[in-house]
């Protein structure tokens, strides 16, 4: 599957075949099984319905899911360079439809712009035809609705409950990977899965990045949406997740846009071309962090008790303690977590953590028990979380930080028709706010805490 060029870096390149039967994988193809590899849950795609489900929508959840199947399936090699150059093949109910240039068009900027790579698209017939039964799960009585990708995370709890505070005759979707523990929002909100699932069992899922996962959540809250009649997509991410992975990349990945304006944006344009409509996705946090959306939380007289339950980390089942998944404490998206709380001023104690005292002098003292050794690859995980919210913090008052803060703001006024310098100024405002959260989080950690002595490796 690498592309054999001596005259250029050797590429990862491949195909992938969505096939109803599981043939084998040849040295030109990746076989992707309906049913096997890929399983598409007729059951859950049920509750996004209330009349039968038009074959294009399902045709749609097969190319969603082909994509994010492509993707986990083909590794990449970062020490030649991010990009790979993908080709898949999907059976589809109407390939005359996704044959359409501007179709193909507005799928392929979508996906490259969210994954980074190269990717080019096949449409074949097929015979089998997939029942959804209608569930009528989704009706609100009449009241108007919005969506909104839902991770169980902080800031989807959070914006989902302000969201429905500040529209209280709206019902609102929350759409989930179906594997978390449900938070509790309210009687106005009701929840959906992504209705299928990648086993690797037969087809070994190695790349972790899985960047296509927006691609993915995006598209079933289109679906979601059209099917509601909903012109509104809420992205719920804080400025720090939305716009930090895209200001400063790390290594040379290409830049995360995955709750990026710019990559709704294009997700809309693409949801438009299968619906004939444009559902708008609105961004309601990208100017304020993490920490100060849950302070509007905590001051707004609303029940938000359940906010212990959300989880920040990503790292699945690679972290257990008392043979229960636990959250690691030290990977960005923890310690982002945890320097929000105490922005906040909430308290969830150390024990949801493994990694949970960070003024600990080593990472591996650091431990909440001894469940399992730690390791260098969780040293990289820790050390890479700290660096992204250093370099996010520092990027005021240095020479490439005024140069990338002048540039992104011009391109995010170009994008969405605002002014170049009410965008500087609420970008600047955003990161001095990260800035002072980040220097009191650290600042609260004892003089011997570990990631004192990796800030100061940073800085020198």
């Amino acid at each position: 599957m690498i592309r054999n060029d001596h005259s250029s870096p050797r590429v990862p390149e491949a195909r992938i075949v969505l096939c109803n039967s599981s043939s084998p994988t040849t040295r030109s193809e990746i076989r992707c099984a309906v049913g096997r590899d890929l399983i598409i849950k007729p059951e859950v795609l049920g509750r996004y319905c209330v009349k039968p489900l038009d074959p294009l929508i399902y045709d749609l959840v097969l190319i969603a899911g082909a994509v994010a199947f492509a993707d986990r399936v083909v590794p990449r090699k970062t020490s030649v360079c991010w990009r790979r150059e993908l080709e898949v093949v999907v059976p589809t109910s109407d390939p005359e439809f996704w044959k359409q240039a501007i179709v193909v068009r507005k799928l392929t900027e979508t996906v490259e712009l969210v994954t980074g790579d190269v990717w080019s698209f096949r449409f074949k017939p097929t015979r089998k035809k997939t029942k959804v039964d209608p569930q009528a799960s989704l009706s609100f009585g009449g009241l108007s609705a919005a969506v909104i990708p839902f991770s169980d995370g902080l800031d989807s709890f959070a914006t989902s409950l302000l969201t429905l505070a500040d529209s209280p005759q709206m019902g609102l979707i929350g759409v989930t990977t179906g594997s978390r523990p449900h938070t509790r929002i309210g009687s106005k909100q009701q929840r959906v899965s992504i209705p299928f699932s990648m086993t690797g069992r037969r087809q070994r899922l190695r790349e972790t990045s899985y960047r296509s996962r927006g691609f993915v959540f995006g598209v079933m809250a289109g679906i979601a949406a059209h099917l509601l009649e909903a012109d509104r997509i809420i992205v719920p991410e804080s400025g720090q997740g939305a716009l930090g992975p895209w200001l400063i990349p790390v290594g040379n990945e290409a830049p995360d846009v995955r709750m990026h304006p710019f990559f709704t944006a294009s997700l809309s344009r693409f949801l438009e071309t299968i619906f004939g409509r444009y559902i708008n996705h609105e961004h309601p946090q990208l100017w304020k962090t993490k920490g100060e959306t849950l302070r509007e939380l905590k001051h707004s007289g609303l029940d938000y008790e359940d906010w212990s339950k959300t989880r920040s980390c990503p790292r699945g089942r690679k972290v257990v303690m008392n043979n229960k998944r636990v959250q690691c404490g030290v990977c960005a998206s923890c310690l982002l977590r945890r320097q929000s709380l105490l922005a906040a001023g909430l308290d969830e104690g150390q024990e949801v953590y493994f990694w949970s005292n960070l003024s600990a002098p080593s990472l591996c003292r650091a431990a909440n028990l001894s469940d399992r050794d730690t390791v260098l690859n969780d040293e990289r995980q820790a050390k890479c979380g700290v660096y992204d919210l250093a370099a996010f913090a520092n990027l005021l008052g240095t020479d490439f930080g005024d140069k990338r803060i002048t540039y992104a703001s011009a391109e995010l006024a170009a994008h969405g028709g605002a002014k170049e310098v009410a965008v500087a100024r609420n970008l600047r405002r955003l990161l001095a706010a990260h800035r002072e959260e980040w220097f009191a989080f650290i600042a609260a950690q004892k003089s011997e805490s570990f990631l004192k002595k990796w800030l100061e490796i940073i800085q020198c």
